[in-house]
């Protein structure tokens, strides 16, 4: 490591993630050193997934899964000290576990996730956040063990005391650009407080602290601006902009077929036309299709009406690792496969094998999400449209980072289908196509079939 940083430090040009690169942020933020040399210029690339990432550094998240796992590992310790009073340790450990069994019952039967109000923030950290930070106290204040010269027992101090003030920091309120809210998972619970806007740290870590920084995506732009992305990112006014044409012709590389007669995505039957839409699709590009679903409900409802009605394979999400079910996908050309979520970028399959791209639904992002919906609030708050200001321009770039999955190369040609009538019917559907290539539109199947023949035909 010590290598590689002295090397870091030498170098003209350095290349991280963007998670490394906010983990380096918040490294420099709380003076503890750092992990990237000081730099004068950034380039981000992949630059729509920022406001995310950034989100989760800026904030902050505990889990009763890392309090477990110290516990466990002093309960190593403890076993193996001799010569020592051990009865202060003890107590700690055990009422740090019981405030982590009267933490969870107290969001016992909450939904999965939410957010956490100022009552239950308040009887949180007045019981059991109180509780488990004086079990932490009574381990890192341990006068017994500070004084030992233990290589194995002092790291769990140094944690014990970094997880208490963490959880004194997550567990109180910060402001109205701050939420807190919660995780249920199956074996551990996550408390997290994250900020809602990140333009003030942005400014404050970011932009006045080097010469330049280049922001660069296929998707940044909504509707022919970047209004949207300058406002969540918090770019000066003074900030250069440009829009750079596409090097692939869409006009000739594929079509956009929208039916006209499928029902709303809120119809009850919405799941079960789209499934048969999506058979007719299949039939007509012999399969070699992926299926993009905003939720898990219409990609299994689709699964099941599909899977035994076609003659080539369906892959699905959940069924193997991501890597394994795109390097099937890649090989079997003829095959099909239904996602969500984390295909919807990242995703790379240029050639025939991916000739087809179904999206079911406008990919709005779920305002049951904790922090989609405070940001929802917040907008509303400050006066604004929620919808048009931040759902509409949101869901145009997941729309487009679903487009890019089906052109790659100038070579590739393809379908891109959109069932969700919303994009024709709707006030806000032409932001939608106007935010898209110039792609060829057409309501009719057979079209389809036409547009394959002249691939044939090149």
């Amino acid at each position: 490591m010590g290598k590689l940083r002295s090397r870091a430090a030498r170098a003209k040009i350095i290349i991280v993630n963007h998670h490394l690169f906010f983990a380096d942020m918040k490294v420099k933020t709380g003076g503890f050193g750092e992990i990237i040399p000081r730099f004068q210029v950034a380039v981000f690339d992949e630059a729509h997934t920022i406001e995310e990432i950034a989100t989760s550094y800026f904030g902050e998240s505990l889990s009763t899964r890392q309090l477990t796992d110290l516990i466990g590992e002093l309960k190593k310790e403890i076993r193996k000290m001799q010569g020592v009073d051990r009865g202060r340790m003890e107590r700690g450990v055990n009422t740090i576990q019981a405030g982590i069994e009267t933490l969870k019952g107290a969001l016992e039967g909450y939904e999965e996730k939410g957010r956490l109000d100022q009552e239950t923030l308040s009887n949180l950290s007045q019981g059991p956040a109180r509780e488990i930070g004086r079990g932490l106290k009574l381990v890192y204040k341990d006068s017994n063990l500070t004084r030992l010269k233990n290589t194995r027992i002092q790291p769990l101090l140094d944690r014990a005391r970094e997880i208490d003030a963490l959880l004194e920091e997550i567990i109180k309120q910060r402001g109205s650009n701050w939420l807190n809210w919660y995780e249920r998972r199956k074996k551990s619970l996550i408390l997290h407080s994250s900020p809602l806007d990140i333009s003030e740290s942005m400014n404050e870590l970011l932009y006045d602290k080097v010469q330049t920084a280049i922001f660069t995506s296929a998707t940044l732009s909504t509707n022919g601006t970047f209004d949207y992305i300058r406002s969540r990112l918090g770019l000066p006014d003074k900030t250069f902009q440009e829009i750079c044409d596409s090097h692939f012709d869409f006009e000739t590389q594929t079509i956009l077929y929208i039916p006209k007669n499928l029902p709303p995505p809120n119809s009850p039957d919405f799941g079960t036309q789209v499934a048969k839409e999506i058979l007719k699709i299949l039939k007509r590009t012999e399969g070699r299709a992926l299926v993009l679903f905003t939720s898990y409900h219409n990609l299994n409802v689709a699964y099941q009406i599909v899977k035994d009605r076609v003659p080539f394979t369906i892959y699905r999400q959940g069924h193997a690792p991501r890597s394994v079910l795109l390097n099937a996908f890649r090989q079997d050309v003829h095959s099909v496969l239904f996602a969500t979520g984390s295909f919807w970028q990242g995703v790379d399959v240029p050639g025939e094998a991916l000739s087809c791209l179904i999206i079911d639904k406008l990919p709005f992002s779920s305002p049951g999400e904790p922090i989609i919906a405070a940001r929802i609030d917040a907008t509303r708050s400050q006066g604004g449209n929620p919808f048009m200001e931040y759902q509409v321009p949101s869901a145009i770039i997941s729309l487009k980072q679903g487009l890019g999955r089906l052109i790659r190369k100038r070579s590739d040609r393809g379908i891109l289908s959109i069932l969700d009538v919303r994009i024709m019917t709707s006030r806000y559907g032409r932001f939608f196509l106007e935010s898209l290539p110039n792609i060829p539109l057409s309501h009719d199947l057979s079209d389809i079939d036409r547009f394959f023949e002249k691939v044939k035909e090149v």
